[in-house]
């Protein structure tokens, strides 16, 4: 089997029309669908590539470099000017992580992603209508951030 398109259509209250593709990775059936949603301000790369979005895998473990002189300068070597951030490490996105571990996924950016609930509730009704119609039986399990919690328990 190969990855699965799924269109959906809503409307919002002002009767606005929207219409989006969103791709089904494919996986085993007998797992179930797992959707995923990020949190206030994000987008679908958070999910997955979380080490391009939002870019903040920096490794805390390692230790503290030793002392450094900064020298004189004209602004004062303090707060985040004295150090370097620590170095970036690996890190796996929940998508890519689920895959090879046999489950289909779904990912999506949320219409208004730092707005109200009430647009991407509907969009997300109209996701799931559309698993269901394009999956019957599958079994759904979401993975939410932050807002995107939020946004299914509306």
């Amino acid at each position: 089997m190969a990855d699965t398109d799924v269109e959906v259509t809503w409307s919002d209250a002002e009767q606005n029309s929207f219409t989006k593709k969103v791709t089904v990775t494919d996986g085993e059936a007998r797992k179930p669908l797992i959707v995923l949603l990020h949190g206030n301000g994000g987008n679908a790369n958070d999910m997955a590539q979380p080490d391009v979005a939002p870019g903040m895998n920096y490794d805390f473990t390692r230790p503290f470099p030793g002392n450094r002189t900064i020298g004189w300068r004209w602004y004062p070597g303090v707060g985040v000017w004295s150090f370097e951030l620590d170095p970036d490490k690996e890190v796996e996105g929940w998508q890519p992580f689920l895959r090879r571990h046999g489950f289909r996924t779904v990912n999506y950016a949320q219409i208004d992603e730092t707005g109200f609930l009430e647009r991407p509730t509907l969009e997300l009704a109209a996701l799931i209508e559309g698993i269901v119609k394009e999956f019957g039986d599958a079994k759904l399990v979401f993975i939410a951030h932050s807002r995107g919690g939020l946004l299914t328990r509306k």
